[in-house]
């Protein structure tokens, strides 16, 4: 045990910001009586996403197939096939928030296609982190200063700092979902949804010798709860 009395925080904070990235996916799925058939109908239909995408390009970051699936759907009692079902995802990122009602709208408006989102996302380098952690570590000085107070003495020296992580914002979270069958002459008019970055950070300081309760010369490692 140490002679040295020292106190140990908590400090959390949240910042909200404007999402930098709006996530969006759009789904072939094609049923026919043959495999070939339905891969038949799947690439025609990827083909008329890829096109569509392409018109809007500029809009766009990144875009990411899924995996294809094919498989059999059989019927009640499993003993034939009923059809093949054949599907693929794309999943599609945007930075030009203006252009994104016209993109669903285009997207929900082709045949076989299914269209969810969007997600509203901050990068993983977003300035709100870096915002939310600086707040965290001010709520963290000034509890230790707090509880400093509390018992007659001061922060002294830092000596640890740890960082428990920063959640919020960061992709697959925080935003609308909603599905989109509309017709392509349709304009959907999409508000972006603010995003909540919460950060959390512990730190240790040493304190000047307490005063404020009795028996202060001995309070060696005392951490107030």
């Amino acid at each position: 045990m140490t002679d040295t009395p020292y106190v140990a925080v908590r400090g959390e904070a949240t910042v909200d910001a404007d999402p930098e990235l709006a996530r969006l996916s759009a789904t072939v799925t094609v049923r026919a009586g043959e495999r070939e058939a339905a891969l038949r109908t799947l690439t025609a239909r990827v083909a008329d996403v890829r096109a569509a995408l392409d018109e809007r390009a500029a809009a766009i970051e990144r875009r990411d197939d899924g995996a294809l699936q094919v498989y059999p759907e059989l019927t009640g009692d499993n003993q034939r096939v009923a059809a093949y079902v054949a599907s693929l995802g794309v999943t599609v990122t945007v930075t030009d928030f203006a252009a994104l009602g016209e993109l669903l709208a285009a997207l929900g408006g082709l045949d076989h296609v299914s269209v969810a989102g969007p997600w509203w996302e901050l990068r993983p380098q977003s300035p709100a982190g870096s915002a939310a952690r600086r707040a965290a570590v001010d709520d963290a000085v000034g509890r230790a200063r707090e509880y400093a107070a509390a018992v007659g003495a001061a922060l002294d020296r830092l000596v640890a700092i740890s960082d428990p992580g920063t959640s919020g914002g960061y992709g697959g979270g925080g935003g609308a979902r909603m599905a989109y069958a509309a017709a392509e002459s349709t304009v959907l008019d999409l508000t972006p949804v603010p995003q909540s970055v919460t950060a959390a950070v512990e730190l240790r300081f040493t304190l000047t010798p307490p005063t404020a309760f009795p028996g202060a010369d001995r309070a060696a490692g005392h951490q107030p709860g």
